[in-house]
């Protein structure tokens, strides 16, 4: 599931090996509000916080189960 600022919240087609900057792009990608500063993943009952602006955190595997949150912007922009 990919949800919060996204252009389309909602669950996503998984496929092996899908990376986190991948499935929020078949979602339609983070949306003008929001934040790819402070993107958390949801696995297992943990939290992980991530920036897609750096390389090795776009290409941090997804499993099946987590679920992708993208935070709204803040009033500084972050």
């Amino acid at each position: 599931h990919v949800k919060g600022s996204v252009v389309a919240s909602g669950s996503v087609s998984y496929k092996r090996d899908m990376t986190l900057f991948e499935a929020i792009t078949a979602s339609g990608g983070v949306s003008a509000f929001g934040s790819n500063k402070r993107v958390e993943l949801y696995r297992n009952g943990k939290k992980y916080i991530y920036d897609l602006r750096k390389r090795e955190h776009m290409n941090v595997k997804v499993h099946p189960k987590d679920t992708i949150i993208v935070p709204q912007k803040t009033v500084f922009g972050n």
